[in-house]
């Protein structure tokens, strides 16, 4: 016959055992994970940032092709320049780029002007209060020659316009669409 002090004994440890067991159970779910905390990873919906590039020649009436939709915008514009005669009937445009990409914050678009000439513009701060933060950067042989950060609501872009040491003008128009 089994001793009944043992059997009370052994009982003890069973139930110290089952009580141990689910006090480490409970205590598991009640302590946080330790695990290294996920970064907030919040993206940014992209903007399309947009940079226009026109070679102005006041000595010709050449109009490239490619620009016959945009003359009246381009016409309506330009008075203002520093750089054109009072009268825009002798003066020439030649589109030099005109690209278009889906940019996140400090991604850039950037073209070729040729003569050792590029132009970029980088999204520096996508909508923030309702405007959108660009860097247009000349530069020419990998040096930086102007730069200029604009802040603008999307769909109202900026213009400048450059006469680069080759002699040329450049009229640019630099924006982004949300």
């Amino acid at each position: 016959m089994p001793n009944p002090r043992r059997l009370l004994t052994d009982w003890r440890v069973c139930l110290l055992a089952l009580a141990t067991c689910i006090g480490l159970g409970a205590a598991r779910f009640n302590d946080p994970p330790r695990t290294e905390p996920r970064p907030r990873s919040e993206v940014e919906p992209k903007i399309e940032v947009m940079l226009l590039a026109l070679a102005v020649t006041p000595d010709k009436a050449d109009v490239d092709p490619k620009l016959a939709d945009m003359l009246p915008l381009i016409h309506k514009v330009l008075p203002d320049s520093k750089l054109l005669p009072d009268s825009l009937k002798n003066c020439g445009f030649k589109l030099l780029a005109n690209e278009r990409r889906d940019l996140s914050p400090k991604e850039s678009v950037a073209c070729d002007l040729g003569g050792g000439y590029t132009a970029e513009t980088t999204l520096v701060r996508g909508p923030k209060e309702g405007k959108i933060q660009l860097r247009f950067t000349l530069a020419r042989d990998g040096l930086a020659r102007f730069q200029s950060v604009v802040t603008t609501p999307p769909n109202q872009p900026f213009f400048l316009d450059k006469t680069l040491a080759d002699g040329r003008h450049v009229f640019f128009s630099v924006g982004a669409r949300h």
